[in-house]
């Protein structure tokens, strides 16, 4: 399994694959990538993405050949800035395919409190678009948006396609993945409320500068058996606050690509996110959170994503 970072290192932006140990980073843009099979094209994590299990195949070599890295491409994970593994996914999709979430959301509400999801949603999966723009990755700020007052995180494992397809069958859904990782969409929980009275689904409340967070890294599929096997887990300040698996989920990975290709071409560099886990969100306990507060989620073989929430003003300094 390749482990896929995008970093700023003092002035240079890079982006490569960790060494076994997940302590020093091979910075592809030292590298001669023409070694491992890497056509010329391959500049970025995007165009890396672009060739599929190809790249994924080159990034494992370059991996597995750590003894020959040179000096200047071995950068020390601890003394780098992960950014967003994927800065700019060039679409995304978020599926809300996690019943206890969505029914303990549901019933914080007065007057929802026997409400049970429509039929639609036990039928296919549903998802909103959300914005490519507003990513942040592992330990940056996030600033809590001015507009509200009930600032929410929300544990979810994400996916990027890695293959163009069409109308793709859910069970061959898995082939066009290329990698793993987590995903925080933070969220607006009161603006969210106001704005769904136009029925235009979660509109602003998700779309805020920053309030996007993916990382720490990419990991690719090839040494995970089951992506419905993993753990995850939430911590707030240090405190465990929410678990589950990512087998809870009602619809598969597959079933998301085969909705979200239907008469839709999909690309590489497409980023989608499983949803919220059940108890992986504030709103499911009555928690929002705030400046000064760290949120920490970790998933099975994907890492850590941990960001510290702060006011909007120090956010721009």
């Amino acid at each position: 399994m390749a482990k896929l970072v995008t970093f700023q290192s003092g002035d240079h932006q890079g982006y490569g694959v960790l060494d076994h140990s997940a302590s020093t980073i091979c910075d592809f843009t030292q590298v001669d990538l023409s070694r491992y099979g890497a056509p010329d094209s391959v500049r970025d994590m995007l165009s890396l993405i672009e060739l599929g299990h190809a790249g994924a195949a080159i990034a494992n070599r370059v991996r597995d050949d750590v003894d020959v890295w040179p000096a200047a491409a071995c950068v020390d994970l601890a003394g780098a800035k992960l950014l967003p593994s994927l800065p700019r996914p060039l679409t995304v999709r978020d599926f809300v395919s996690f019943e206890k979430h969505l029914l303990q959301c549901a019933r914080r509400h007065e007057g929802f409190e026997d409400w049970t999801p429509p039929q639609i949603w036990y039928d296919r999966p549903v998802y909103y678009r959300g914005n490519p723009l507003s990513f942040v990755g592992h330990e940056a700020p996030v600033p809590a948006p001015k507009a509200t007052q009930k600032l929410d995180y929300e544990l979810e494992m994400g996916f990027i396609i890695g293959k163009q397809g069409r109308d793709i069958p859910a069970d061959a859904g898995l082939d066009y993945v290329f990698g793993l990782t987590i995903f925080n969409d933070f969220t607006a929980r009161d603006v969210q409320r106001e704005d769904a009275a136009v029925y235009m689904g979660p509109c602003r409340s998700k779309d805020y500068d920053g309030c996007n967070a993916m990382g720490p890294w990419i990991a690719t599929l090839d040494e995970i058996p089951d992506v419905t096997d993993l753990t995850m887990t939430i911590r707030l300040n240090g405190k465990e606050i929410g678990r589950g698996k990512s087998g809870d989920a009602h619809h598969s990975i597959g079933d998301m690509i085969a909705i979200a290709s239907q008469e839709t071409t999909l690309y590489p560099g497409e980023f989608m996110g499983t949803g919220t886990v059940g108890d992986g969100a504030g709103l499911e306990k009555g928690i929002s959170i705030k400046s000064g507060d760290v949120v920490e989620l970790e998933i099975d073989q994907l890492g850590v994503l941990r960001n510290p929430v702060v006011t909007h003003s120090a956010s721009n300094a």
